[in-house]
């Protein structure tokens, strides 16, 4: 990676340039912290108990956020800073289009930059506790932070998507072949080449072994991982019925099992975007974005067994509230508004 960094000097020296207006005031240990969305280059929080939103001032001229990747411990967001003329219309950052290389940054309880902790990278990936972070570099490999230390992790594969289990000692992995660039296909020496460049697979992580594996090996797209809440599944997108389904995978048996689009011609249920899929634990069910027209998303929900698919309406950015009883996203409004839906069994 070009540049892991670490304390504040860096932050120090842009805090004429990049500033965000004041975030809200730490929450007391009764109040459930807020989620954050992004909406035009600026970061929404809402608080989901009291139903109160508030859209944040965007950066100073000069950046803008690209992305909103999670948050670590005290619930610091993490985003992904741009040029101020960053067109997002060129990346959607999903896996099979290249994503805007950028500096990923934290910011403190004061709305300024505490601290960057990569410069030209790709994505960054706070685990649950908040306390490491899975960076991808411009080239593709990962490493895990955490506090003043970067681990570069032995992966052959080129990585484009990271998932975290839930006791933060694995991750899955979207990779491609190691000679995998974004424009490789274009150059690739005859068909067999051409698909064997733009085969991907999910690779598991072992951060306590130290040690990876290939966990499926699919002549087509494997991709957009991620754990069960108990860790003992992972589900993930694959094309391997002849069209993009749901399908999930036990992490003891290696059973794959697909649970969308079961029948031939039946491809009505779509399969979300690949940062947008969440695994709701109170009913078990999967809340995703779904992509309906090139500029209109819809967020969806399913039962992890296949069975009681909705459509809550046109909207984006789905995540989980009221302990994942429910799903709180962003309207078809595209505005600070936002609409909070339980999710029925």
């Amino acid at each position: 990676m070009r540049a892991i960094l670490a304390g504040r000097g860096w932050a120090a020296g842009l805090g004429g340039l990049l500033w965000l207006c004041v975030l809200a005031a730490v929450a007391s240990s009764a109040r459930a912290e807020p989620v954050f969305f992004l909406h035009d280059g600026a970061l929404i929080q809402h608080h989901a108990a009291e139903k109160s939103t508030e859209k944040l001032a965007p950066p100073a001229p000069g950046a803008v956020i690209g992305e909103f990747l999670g948050v670590v411990e005290g619930n610091h967001p993490v985003v992904k800073l741009m040029p101020a003329d960053w067109d997002p219309h060129h990346h959607d950052g999903g896996h099979d289009r290249d994503p805007a290389i950028g500096d990923i940054a934290v910011f403190g309880r004061d709305g300024q930059v505490d601290r960057f902790l990569a410069e030209g990278a790709v994505r960054a990936y706070p685990s649950p506790s908040g306390r490491k972070v899975a960076l991808i570099d411009a080239d593709y490999s990962v490493h895990v932070v955490e506090g003043d230390s970067s681990r570069l992790l032995d992966i052959p594969e080129r990585t484009v998507l990271v998932a975290w289990s839930p006791d933060e000692r694995l991750l899955c992995l979207t990779v491609y072949p190691p000679d995998w660039t974004y424009d490789a296909a274009s150059r690739a020496e005859g068909p067999d080449d051409f698909l064997r460049l733009i085969n991907n697979d999910l690779y598991l992580y072992d951060l306590e072994a130290d040690a990876g594996e290939r966990l499926t090996h699919y002549a087509g797209y494997d991709y957009a991982g991620i754990f069960s809440p108990d860790g003992s599944k992972i589900l993930f997108i694959s094309s391997r019925s002849g069209r993009g389904a749901f399908h999930t995978l036990d992490l003891e048996t290696r059973k794959i099992q697909q649970i969308t689009n079961l029948a031939p011609g039946s491809y009505d249920i779509p399969v979300g975007r690949s940062q947008s899929i969440v695994w709701l634990p109170r009913d078990n069910s999967i809340a995703y974005e779904a992509q309906e027209t090139p500029e209109l998303s819809s967020i969806r929900t399913i039962g992890v067994d296949g069975k009681n698919p909705r459509n809550l309406g046109i909207g984006e950015q789905p995540r989980p509230a009221n302990g994942g009883a429910a799903v709180v996203f962003l309207d078809e409004t595209a505005a600070p508004r936002l609409q909070v839906l339980e999710v029925q069994p």
